[in-house]
């Protein structure tokens, strides 16, 4: 975890479409490139990319399948939902 002005920064704090921003400055990705491979129109990622758009399940999947060539997961290391923890017995209440 990262701390500012001793404040904790999580991911959870941070916006999606930031985090892809930052993973493509930081490995020096051109967001052209990105947009090609992913199949949206360059001026609209820079528009999710920027937060002027809201950016969507499907463009997530793409902009990381297609365009970047990893699951989009990787965005969310270590963030998963309660649902996802539990075993069928927990959420049914009966093994399904």
């Amino acid at each position: 975890m990262n701390t500012s002005e001793g404040l904790e920064v999580t991911t959870d704090s941070v916006p999606i479409y930031l985090r892809i921003r930052r993973y493509l400055l930081l490995n020096n990705i051109i967001f052209k490139d990105v947009a090609m491979k992913s199949g949206i129109k360059p001026n609209r990622l820079y528009r999710l990319l920027d937060g002027t758009y809201a950016l969507e399940a499907e463009e997530l999947e793409a902009i990381c399948v297609k365009g970047l060539g990893i699951n989009p997961s990787y965005f969310f290391a270590h963030q998963f939902s309660k649902i996802e923890n539990c075993s069928q017995k927990e959420l049914y209440g009966k093994p399904v």
